[in-house]
């Protein structure tokens, strides 16, 4: 009589999210398409939270990989913020700005002033030390001339102003208070062309120039004569980008600000179309040249927007003892 088949092997166990290595939760994490969607599934377990946080290397690849957040939008002269709502979307020799060295220092307090449209901006800094003030003067300027009627930007600690009038940025080091000039290159100079101050992902000083759907990116760096200068080091043609998000055939955009590597856009329809259009604001990655719809209002806003961003992790996403005690 014949040998009966031995019985089939039994099925294997199922599976589970929870019997993954941290390794391959952080593989699958990485494709999250927001912070947003990735706290929502760090805090769906201990499991995943503890992922996150044991893993600097982790984070720092996320971010890398996206603009950060953008936490609301300030409306000047008014000062009032429109907080997005969150959606799966993701949403002597002039030296350049440096990263102002972390050291400990009295508080200060620094007034930026000006008089009238035309006059260079006085700096007056009061110390908590010496409880007194100092006034700070920025270099003359040949027969004299006045900063753009626009709000100073903060790169890496150096406080910046573009004077398209003299072809040049005005830089304000807020260690040692002390100003210096950067020109800017002829193409720079056009009026038409709206210019935002930033830094790239390696933390290099920037300049960003929109005009007629071309962003231009441009380096402050040594050129082959070892003399320093802005030199060309991108350029990208928006319109198939900005198509993404907004299907108008006249589009103005205007940068707002330029965070590791990412450009922060305002888009809406051409001065003279619709008032009543919507206007989008955007991230532009500059290395992968995507397009990240952030917010979205329903009609035009008449007024300067400044963005808030969010630049470092929540510390309930850090690994650390306090945290572990409040957050799980």
């Amino acid at each position: 009589m014949a040998d009966s088949p031995p019985p089939p092997p039994p099925p294997p166990a199922p599976t589970t999210i929870t019997a993954l290595s941290d390794d391959l939760l952080l593989e699958i994490f990485l494709r999250l398409p927001s912070f947003t969607s990735l706290a929502r599934a760090a805090f769906a377990c201990r499991a995943f939270l503890h992922a996150v946080r044991s893993s600097p290397a982790f984070r720092r690849r996320f971010r890398e990989l996206r603009a950060r957040p953008l936490l609301a939008l300030f409306l000047l002269p008014y000062m009032r913020a429109i907080v997005p709502a969150a959606t799966g979307t993701p949403t002597s020799s002039t030296k350049p700005p440096t990263k102002a060295p972390a050291t400990a220092r009295p508080s200060r307090v620094v007034c930026v002033h000006r008089e009238s449209a035309w006059a260079w901006a006085r700096v007056a800094v009061f110390s908590s030390h010496t409880m007194e003030w100092q006034l700070v003067l920025p270099p003359e300027m040949d027969t004299g001339g006045a900063l753009d009627d626009t709000t100073g930007s903060v790169v890496n600690g150096i406080v910046c102003w573009v004077h398209k009038g003299k072809g040049c940025i005005l830089a304000l080091n807020t260690v040692t208070f002390q100003f210096s000039r950067m020109d800017l290159p002829p193409p720079l100079k056009v009026p038409s062309s709206r210019l935002q101050l930033g830094h790239t992902k390696d933390g290099e000083f920037c300049v960003v120039s929109v005009l007629q759907c071309m962003l231009s990116v441009w380096l402050w760096a040594a050129d082959g004569d070892g003399v320093e200068r802005f030199m060309p080091h991108k350029t990208f043609s928006l319109r198939a980008n900005v198509s993404e998000v907004i299907n108008e055939a006249d589009v103005h955009i205007r940068p707002m600000a330029v965070i590791n590597g990412f450009v922060y856009l305002s888009l809406t329809v051409a001065p003279f179309g619709d008032p009543r259009a919507p206007q989008l604001f955007v991230s532009f990655c500059l290395e992968t040249a995507k397009v990240n719809l952030l917010h979205k209002e329903s009609k035009r806003i008449f007024c300067p927007v400044d963005p808030y961003i969010k630049v470092s992790w929540p510390s309930s996403l850090i690994h650390c003892k306090v945290s572990l005690c409040l957050c799980i």
